[in-house]
């Protein structure tokens, strides 16, 4: 029995920028045997039976070994909020080819990979940028609950907190954050007091996919 699976997404998410015609998402294949990618993209909101507003193509490729291949996302037009990204999310499913020594009636395992990321539709004209979104955050902690409140137009992606008194100590890390949405507030119950707590130093996910760090103030 045999498993595989061979693309390689460039990227850990896709920004589509409200100005831009097209978008491109590299993919490649350095394996030395042809795979097969299907991609597809759906709404952040699974009971959202809407019409996905893009188009990839090709929907279906073959990527030869130790090749790349672009595949194109265009926005047909249709409503989205102006005044805030909207999420989806781009799946790329991996469908490796039948192993080179299989013969036709013997069994082999095919394992296909489904990749999903996420896909920001930023719309132009928003107040300011991603990067001085992140400083607009606030943070205030009650007891153990520890709450976020995002007042900016973006979602924004934590990969960790930590908690910090004033001589800069680490009273508390919290990896369990993910994604906080626009105009909305999150809470995190903490696993103990944290009453010399003084500030929460932060890390982000950036477009790029890369983490950035700053610091907040606890209210």
């Amino acid at each position: 029995m045999a498993a595989q699976a061979s693309i390689v997404i460039q990227g850990t998410r896709v920004v589509y920028p409200g100005d831009a015609k097209t978008v491109e998402v590299e993919l490649s294949n350095p394996d030395t045997l042809p795979a097969l990618a299907q991609s597809w993209i759906e709404h952040s909101d699974k009971n959202n039976p809407g019409k996905i507003p893009f188009i990839i193509t090709p929907p279906l490729t073959r990527i030869e070994a130790n090749t790349e291949q672009s595949l194109r996302v265009r926005y047909t037009g249709e409503a989205l909020p102006s005044n805030q990204e909207s999420l989806f999310y781009l799946n790329i499913l991996d469908v490796p080819p039948k192993p080179k020594n299989a013969q036709d009636e013997q069994s082999y395992l095919q394992v296909t990979i489904l990749s999903r990321l996420k896909f920001f539709y930023r719309p132009k004209g928003l107040p300011y940028s991603i990067d001085e979104a992140y400083d607009k955050v606030t943070w205030q902690l009650q007891g153990q609950s520890l709450t976020l409140h995002n007042p900016t137009p973006y979602y924004i992606t934590y990969a960790a907190l930590a908690i910090k008194d004033a001589n800069q100590t680490v009273v508390q890390s919290i990896s369990e954050i993910d994604m906080i949405a626009p105009f909305s507030t999150q809470t995190i119950e903490l696993q103990q007091h944290a009453p010399n707590a003084t500030s929460v130093q932060w890390y982000i996910i950036n477009d790029y996919g890369a983490t950035q760090h700053g610091t907040s103030k606890l209210q």
